[in-house]
């Protein structure tokens, strides 16, 4: 809101004396001022017995439709803010006392802006260090947008310039003069810019970390001032607006002037529209559903679906050949001679392929049955691999995943959310749903996350700055987020700076922040929140690549392996029985 008010210092002087010293100005040139300055804006006298009320400059300006409304007319109210875009303020004071006394009265009304323009008009062609007062005395009540006109001048003397800048009082001066980042006016800097914060992560993590933090950081080094950060030791400590009037918390601190920004990634609600200014909006934050993520479900089914009857036939048909070989070769008889026979050696040789040991004495029934065991497995992994069936079974099914709005609504999840999410969008259609349908509270989002990954019978709705922020503390099996999640459809909440109500760099502040945001800067400060900050350290587990291990020639190369091993030291336990008998001879 762009407030004007006007303010008319007069000297002490009677009554008529004043109509004197008013017809000395050239009505038309006051009146080109007052619109100038105005923008043809609504007129309240405060003091219904102004001189100025019957002066005949009041009729030039209901020529130019001007609205005139006195105090007792007209009651400010918070809605009457929103309605009434310029005003002009008119008052009357004698003394530079008089002036802080009006001042003080602005202070304690709810319409309050110090970041307004002031206008005074002053009925004496006094000299320039008396007009400096004048100055010097708003400047130090945070006013700096100030114009003095006298009968015959109008002064200007922001506190950027060196002194008084003097200028016909019928010239074409522009009163829309606005801060410029290298018009910075030292005078109005705080020393130091005081910040209070309340934990919310991302945006405050820590009173020296958070993508809020390293925002403020960079406005106070622009200003080259220090930077003071509050944290409160009450968790989520925003502040509430009591009964009596008072305001608590966060808000409070900003709203009693005891600290000139408030930040903690909140959204001011239209009921604190009025506590503190909000700043230029550098942030659009959506809102996401959160639901557990749908897992994968072993099936039976599947299994008969993949394997065919050949393929069963095909396996019991190996099984039957294998069990059949190591029985055969369990029953050769210890007289035999190993060379004497052609097919004994050939048998053995085989044996030895097939994974099975070739000893026949020991017998070695268990090392035998072991290997012919290891010989099916083989074989059954071989048919399993050319079915592509442990492909399939690696996919297998999944439940039903909820990804939809309705969905949720017509399951039987539970609704978790926060209570300050329910008071910033509770009017939304879409949200109304959910609330009518019954929701529990948290008092945290990472509290309601946590319920929904461990009971998997819960959603919340959440930000997605938050998602970020603890994408690594809810991860499962091959690192895939343990929560799927969905756009709420809830309408985008801007994030901005509280700031103090009357804070006079805001225009300057704001023009910062979109230049922060032009060039990328809010969005690569989060981003390195999120790097170095992130909730839950999680390193990535990187599992190892079994492939091979599922091949068949693996296998087989380890059914070989051991049987050799096997055979190699039966021979060498047993090596008499390989010598050739002298009878046989």
């Amino acid at each position: 809101m762009n407030l004007t008010i006007l303010f008319l210092t007069m000297a002490a002087l009677g009554s008529e004396k004043r109509e004197t010293l008013l017809e000395q100005f050239n009505p038309q040139c006051l009146v080109k001022v007052i619109d100038r300055f105005a923008q043809s804006g609504t007129i309240v006298l405060l003091n219904a017995k102004s001189t100025l009320w019957n002066w005949n400059w009041k009729k030039i300006c209901l020529e130019q439709k001007f609205v005139f409304l006195t105090s007792k007319s007209f009651k400010f109210t918070n809605h009457d803010l929103l309605t009434f875009a310029k005003e002009v303020y008119i008052f009357e004071f004698r003394t530079l006392k008089e002036l802080q006394a009006a001042v003080n009265e602005l202070r304690n009304l709810k319409f309050w802006n110090a970041r307004s323009k002031f206008l005074l008009l002053y009925l004496e062609d006094g000299a320039d260090f008396a007009i400096e007062r004048f100055f010097k005395l708003l400047w130090s009540s945070y006013i700096y947008d100030v114009v003095v006109v006298t009968v015959s001048k109008l002064y200007i003397w922001h506190p950027y310039l060196s002194s008084l800048t003097v200028r016909n009082i019928c010239s074409k001066t522009t009163f829309n003069k606005t801060l410029t980042i290298s018009e910075v006016p030292r005078v109005l800097v705080p020393h130091p810019l005081k910040v209070e914060v309340v934990v919310f992560p991302p945006y405050v993590i820590t009173n020296d970390a958070g993508g809020d933090i390293a925002i403020v950081k960079e406005l106070a080094q622009i200003m080259k001032t220090d930077l003071f950060v509050n944290h409160s030791e009450t968790p989520f400590d925003f502040g509430v607006v009591l009964e009596n009037g008072t305001v608590s918390g966060m808000f409070g601190a900003a709203y009693y002037h005891k600290s000139d920004m408030s930040i903690g990634g909140f959204i001011l609600d239209p009921d604190r529209y009025t506590l503190l200014d909000a700043s230029y909006t550098y942030h659009n934050e959506f809102y996401y559903w959160c639901v557990p993520r749908a897992r994968k479900l072993p099936s039976w089914k599947q299994v008969f679906e993949t394997m065919t009857l050949d393929t069963w036939l095909l396996i019991f048909v190996a099984y039957i050949t294998i069990a059949t070989l190591a029985w055969c070769s369990s029953s050769v008889k210890k007289e035999e001679n190993v060379y004497k026979l052609m097919s004994n050696c050939l048998f053995y040789n085989l044996e030895i392929f097939l994974g099975a040991s070739a000893s026949i004495w020991p017998k070695s029934q268990i090392v035998r049955c072991l290997m012919s065991f290891w010989v099916v497995i083989c074989l059954i992994l071989k048919i399993i691999y050319s079915t592509k069936f442990i492909s399939l079974m690696e996919r297998r099914l999944e439940e039903t995943q909820i990804s939809t709005m309705d969905e949720l609504l017509q399951s039987d999840l539970e609704i978790w959310m926060k209570p300050s999410t329910v008071s910033l969008f509770g009017e939304s259609p879409t949200l109304q749903n959910f609330i009518q349908k019954g929701y529990n509270k948290c008092s945290t989002a990472l509290e309601c996350t946590n319920r929904v990954v461990r009971f998997r019978n819960a959603s919340v709705l959440v930000s997605e700055s938050f998602i970020k922020y603890t994408q690594n503390l809810f991860l499962g099996r091959n690192n895939l987020p343990r929560v799927y999640c969905f756009d709420s459809g809830v309408n985008i909440s801007p994030i901005f700076i509280g700031m103090r109500k009357g804070f006079p760099l805001k225009s300057y502040v704001d023009a910062i922040l979109k230049r922060f945001v032009e060039a990328g800067l809010v969005q690569f400060w989060r981003k390195q929140t999120f790097q170095k900050h992130q909730k839950g350290n999680h390193v990535f587990r990187k599992r190892v690549n079994l492939e091979f291990a599922k091949a068949p020639l693996f296998c087989w190369l380890v059914g070989i392996a051991a049987s050799v091993g096997v055979f190699v030291i039966e021979m060498a336990l047993n090596s008499k029985f390989f010598i050739v008998k002298k009878n046989d001879v």
